[in-house]
């Protein structure tokens, strides 16, 4: 997996020493002019990644999302930065070799959850960050060739036991003089630490590496004594750890022979015996969870099918609804049934319909997921689409104080939108930085998250219907236009009333603000009272389609439920024949 991405640049790198068409060589303008100008992307290993390598780049520039490898090797780059990396949290394989690094910001790689591979080697790091050994899936870490590193290498704090799973670390070719302590690595295989001037060659951290398999100190043992190693191959030879020499000739000498008996302390041992456990421990874990995936794909293809047989039953009810519907007008409510059995018959239709829809949960979370996506591309600088441009706007720190206006309340709602979105990112990213990938970290977010997707959905509605209204009514006459516009201040000044903690929270509206709100709504249900049968009427909706108890398309509502009554049944008589035979002689003790 290793430099993958290299191909290309090889076959570039081929052709300058090609002849041309002509028969001439290449001079070296026009070698340099055959090189790559701008990334190019392709796929690997059925990954998506962007080959950057050999570019003489000194920052990274903006890339395509959903990228899984970066090659960014071969180039300029000198400083990683908290939000150099922050827009590619799907990246697995990160190679950043032969670049002139030499600062890395502590948050550098912590959104970095999925990253596997990370070649930091041939650069000029001075200091590492903790939160490299911390990433949760870190499996290769290379560092070789930093000439550097070894002045803050021991000296650097460490949480331990570091959260990174390595199977893989090189630290060749750095010139440390002691071994660094990482504490418990439960996972190492294989371990370089050739080419360095070591002073010293303790059995202590191999002690803590108690799945390792091979160790490389090729030309970094030739300052130490042949004696004061032999502890530390014993213990390579107990526990079958291969370790690799430039040459073996020492060992096999009259002088290592000699040295006198060592027996390997009891320390040893107990650091070892830990490392197992710590191992034991991850292997219980991730058969648990291999467990619990496995169990949970079942109950997923369960929910599936569930889901599946809701939707077929809902699509089922919505049929029978357009026949009943077709069926009531065909036969009016007055009739057969009063109104208000009608009424109830609807009503009963209405938790079916929202149980099948899932209270909307699913449609709000999915809207979540492409207002964080949104807000990822606006920090990135890239356009965003029209309905969350406020997003940008929010970003680049844009202020607004409050108006009691049409448009000023929509501003207001893009801001309490923009603020619940904002929240939710930094509650995942927080997550993310306690150790939780990126799913987990969503899972324990999702009410903030469904909250903000709301708030998203109320500011698309409002502005949309005051839009809509200003465009519509353009050529209507004044008197259609100022009750149009009532109504859209109505439901403006509804929902600020509805919405006054968020705005609070969000926004610079006052207690004043909010008290002259409660008035212009008081005035303007005032104002459209006299409109107010009229504006029912212009919906021009039918009896039967209305089916309601309370009201009639003529107005006659009180006359109809009187004709119903006569018509039924019991009532044929002034006074049934049931209260002479039964009720009549109980009231006079007779029964």
């Amino acid at each position: 997996m290793f430099k993958m991405f290299k191909f290309n640049y090889y076959v570039v790198l081929v052709l300058l020493f090609t002849k041309s068409n002509n028969g001439k060589e290449m001079t070296d303008i026009e070698a340099l002019a055959s090189l790559p100008t701008r990334c190019t992307y392709e796929y690997a290993y059925e990954m998506y990644g962007a080959h950057c390598a050999g570019l003489r780049l000194s920052k990274i520039p903006s890339l395509r999302g959903g990228i899984e490898i970066l090659d960014f090797s071969d180039n300029k780059l000198q400083e990683l930065h908290a939000d150099t990396l922050s827009s590619y949290t799907s990246i697995k394989y990160l190679y950043l070799a032969e670049n002139q690094i030499y600062s890395i910001d502590k948050d550098a790689f912590t959104y970095l959850t999925y990253l596997q591979t990370l070649d930091l080697s041939k650069n000029v790091i001075l200091e590492l960050s903790d939160s490299i050994f911390q990433l949760p899936s870190l499996r290769k870490l290379y560092l070789n060739g930093n000439p550097l590193l070894h002045l803050s290498l021991n000296g650097m704090e460490i949480t331990k036991p570091i959260k990174a799973p390595l199977e893989l670390l090189d630290l060749s070719d750095c010139k440390i003089k002691t071994l660094p302590d990482f504490g418990v690595l439960p996972q190492l295989l294989l371990y370089n630490i050739s080419h360095n001037p070591l002073i010293s060659f303790d059995p202590s951290p191999f002690s803590s590496m108690c799945k390792l398999a091979k160790v490389d100190v090729t030309e970094s043992l030739d300052k130490i004594k042949v004696c004061d190693m032999k502890l530390t191959i014993m213990w390579f030879q107990e526990k079958r750890v291969y370790f690799q020499l430039g040459d073996y000739t020492r060992l096999n000498s009259r002088e290592y022979e000699n040295c006198r008996k060592m027996e390997l302390p009891e320390s040893l041992n107990i650091s070892y015996h830990n490392c197992r456990m710590a191992y034991t421990e991850i292997q219980s874990i991730q058969t648990s969870r291999k467990t619990w995936l496995t169990i949970g794909g079942g109950l997923a293809g369960f929910l599936v099918g569930f889901v599946l047989l809701l939707y077929i039953m809902h699509r089922h009810n919505v049929a029978q609804t357009k026949k009943t519907t077709k069926e009531v007008k065909k036969v009016p409510p007055t009739e057969n049934s009063t109104a208000t059995e009608v009424l109830l018959n609807d009503v009963a239709y209405v938790p079916y319909l929202r149980t099948y829809e899932g209270d909307y949960t699913i449609l709000l979370l999915q809207t979540a997921r492409f207002l964080v996506k949104a807000w990822e591309q606006a920090e990135a600088g890239k356009t965003v689409t029209p309905t969350v441009s406020y997003i940008s706007r929010s970003i680049k720190g844009e202020k607004f104080s409050w108006q009691s206006t049409d448009e000023g309340i929509i501003k207001s709602f893009q801001a309490v939108s923009a603020g619940k979105i904002a929240l939710c990112v930094k509650s995942i990213r927080d997550r993310m930085k306690s150790g939780l990938d990126y799913e987990d970290a969503w899972l324990l977010t999702t009410v903030q998250l469904v909250d903000a997707a709301e708030a998203h959905c109320r500011s698309v509605i409002l502005e949309t219907y005051w839009n809509e209204v200003r465009r519509l009514t353009k050529s209507s006459s004044d008197s259609v236009k100022i009750v149009m516009h009532q109504l859209v201040t109505l439901y403006l000044t509804y929902w600020t009333l509805q919405r006054t903690g968020d705005l609070l929270r969000y926004s610079s509206i006052s207690e004043k603000d909010i008290d002259f709100m409660q008035r212009q709504y008081e005035e303007l249900l005032q104002q459209i009272r006299p409109n107010a049968v009229a504006l029912v009427d212009a919906f021009d909706l039918r009896d039967e389609i209305l089916h309601s108890s309370l009201g009639a398309y003529d107005g006659r509502v009180y006359e109809r439920l009187m004709e119903q009554a006569e018509n039924n049944p019991m009532n044929v008589e002034p006074v049934n024949q049931s209260f002479y035979k039964y009720i009549k002689p109980l009231l006079q003790g007779k029964l």
